[in-house]
């Protein structure tokens, strides 16, 4: 019986490759593209050089088949007052990231409805080429998909034969790269990331057209991180394969999806040919969630890929958790063969941090360094991704061997370095803690929230620190502040001597409740304070246990959990008034700890 499928059946008989970087990645350019890319437009070779959004759009307006448009490096245009900007048939848009840097940027800071389909730049014919660039959306986070400020999409395939190469895609909340129309796309050598809203978060959708039929679509040697589903497809008679891509460790649902059709005598089948091989995963999410193949002639098939996961538990570690299981061990359109698990058979690079120092006083300055990094497979590093831990989605990330990084506030800061070789294989993520203490104060509470809130409402709902149950932080949910570090000096505080208790809170509070907002979210991470006993500030225990207590006054409006959107490390604590009506005055949703100060 051809049910939706609950993966996955597995084999681990593939021979561990002499040169593994190799055979990850044979295309002879690196994963994700930038440095060592080898098809980059230089340009002298451009039939127009632009550098701002007028520039642009006049030589958009007369770009012919086989013309170049040229975005000078170092440029940055706004493309926010711009919806669905056309590509002509046959035109390359280019930039020189890996060559002259990062390349140029195109942005948009806009929103639209999710019915309006609108996209910053669309295919005005087939034989479109955008490369080279980077391409920046307005959302990085989750936030929800039911929000009503509308969602940002990239990159809209309109035509046949859409190339993407060697960009850098991020903060589009739900598609980077559309292929609406697929056949004969080939999304390759990109880096994309941040694109992971609840409920949206395609970094490359395969499909959308009903009447394109057969299509078939190439996605290879792209690097994946925070993404909802890396790939995902709707259940139409097309087909696509995966090659060569990383997949992070930072992942936030199943990684590789296709949607089957209900329609189907009920049997949710989906596609024609979905083909997985040669991809190399970090992340212990759920790797797939796919339909068998709704045309007789389809097939399924997954082999050749490195998981870091055991295999041997197969419904938990493959399936698509939802979708009801099936006994299809023998079915003839799957095929599920030579994969390794649990990490064997990958030779990786290994990051490692050198640091002038681990702890000091705000503000500190920290020289960081990875010159004791090594690449086990023989290959030169070439490639780097410091993130320092201090509040946006990338935290504050740079890209070079060494940095340099200054703290100005206090509070625990974990940096993480990865490092790449030559062909784009990654490392595992290196970590180093950096303590920054108060110039002033003893008793010193440092703490990171977020809401997930990006609107104009307020007086509803508010984000909350308390000690002792008495406010002394709090913020309305409006506006999108992203992560706020909050830093209270608690020494004036009644009671605040050593030897004493107090209780530290964070809480998300209804004010005056509104039926106007679908979700509010609450996210807590990085809680410390200076001397004192509290203890797992971090949220990187998988579940919530004492020290930390919960507690809601509704257990209808919403309940607490850790998460894996996190500002540093990998998880943090979520708080949440789910989809409900009205959430009445005075209901609270909060996470506690009784700590003894020193």
């Amino acid at each position: 019986m051809k049910n939706a499928l609950l993966l996955l059946l597995l084999s681990s008989n593939l021979s561990v490759a002499q040169h593994f970087s190799e055979t990850v990645n044979p295309t002879g350019n690196p994963i994700g593209g930038g440095i060592g890319y080898t098809r980059i437009i230089k340009e002298k070779d451009a039939a127009y050089v632009v550098s701002n959004l007028q520039g642009l759009k006049d030589a958009l307006s007369k770009a012919a088949s086989g013309e170049i448009i040229y975005l000078k490096d170092g440029s940055e245009v706004n493309l926010s007052s711009e919806k669905n900007l056309s590509i002509p048939a046959g035109v390359t848009l280019a930039g020189g990231r890996g060559a002259t840097g990062d390349g140029a940027l195109l942005y948009s800071d806009s929103f639209y409805t999710p019915k309006d389909f609108t996209a910053m730049l669309v295919t005005g014919g087939s034989h479109v080429r955008i490369t080279g660039l980077r391409l920046r959306g307005p959302n990085p986070d989750i936030l929800d998909m039911d929000y009503s400020g509308g969602v940002a999409n990239g990159i809209r395939s309109k035509h046949p034969a859409l190339e993407v190469d060697n960009c850098e895609l991020w903060a589009w909340d739900k598609w980077a790269v559309w292929l609406y129309i697929s056949d004969s796309a080939y999304i390759h050598h990109n880096y994309i990331h941040h694109t992971q809203r609840a409920g949206y978060g395609y970094p490359v959708w395969c499909g959308g057209a009903g009447g394109e039929k057969y299509a078939n679509a190439l996605i290879e040697a792209n690097l994946f991180e925070s993404a909802r589903h890396c790939v995902a497809s709707s259940g139409h008679l097309n087909s696509w394969e995966g090659r060569y891509n990383v997949i992070m460790k930072r992942q936030h649902f199943v990684n590789f999806d296709r949607h089957g059709e209900r329609g189907h005598q009920g049997q949710g089948l989906g596609g024609v040919n979905t083909h997985l091989h040669h991809n190399l995963f970090f992340s212990t999410q759920v790797h797939f969630g796919f339909s068998l193949p709704n045309d007789p002639s389809g097939m399924l098939e997954i082999d050749h890929n490195w998981f870091v996961r055991d295999g041997h538990d197969t419904i938990s570690t493959f399936g698509f958790i939802g979708r009801t299981p099936a006994p299809l061990a023998h079915d003839p359109q799957l095929s599920i063969h030579d994969n390794f698990f649990n990490g064997e058979g990958r030779t990786l690079p290994v990051a490692i941090i050198t640091s002038s120092a681990d702890s000091g006083t705000a503000p500190l300055t920290v020289k960081f360094d990875s010159k004791k990094s090594v690449d086990n497979d023989g290959k030169k590093i070439t490639n780097y991704q410091w993130r320092f831990g201090n509040g946006n989605y990338a935290g504050d990330e740079k890209r070079t061997a060494a940095a340099a990084y200054t703290f100005t506030e206090p509070g625990v800061y974990l940096i993480s370095l990865i490092v790449f070789n030559a062909v784009g294989i990654p490392s595992e993520q290196a970590n180093k803690k950096i303590i920054v203490k108060p110039a002033v104060g003893k008793y010193v509470l440092s703490a990171w929230v977020k809401d997930t809130y990006n609107d104009t409402l307020k007086g509803n709902y508010e984000k909350q620190l308390l000690v002792d149950d008495k406010i002394l932080w709090h913020d309305d949910i409006e506006a999108n502040e992203g992560w706020q570090h909050i830093v209270l000096h608690l020494d004036k505080e009644a009671g605040m001597t050593s030897g004493s208790k107090h209780k530290i809170t964070a809480r998300l509070a209804s004010i005056a409740g509104s039926d106007s907002l679908p979700e509010v979210t609450m996210y807590v991470d990085d809680v410390y304070l200076f001397n004192s006993d509290l203890a797992g500030g971090d949220f990187e225990d998988k579940s919530v246990s004492p020290p930390w207590q919960a507690k809601t006054t509704s257990q209808k409006f919403g309940a607490g959990l850790i998460t894996e959107d996190s500002r540093s490390g990998e998880h943090s604590y979520r708080m949440r008034f789910s989809r409900r009506d009205a959430i009445p005055p005075g209901v609270y949703e909060e996470l506690y700890q009784l700590v003894l100060l020193k």
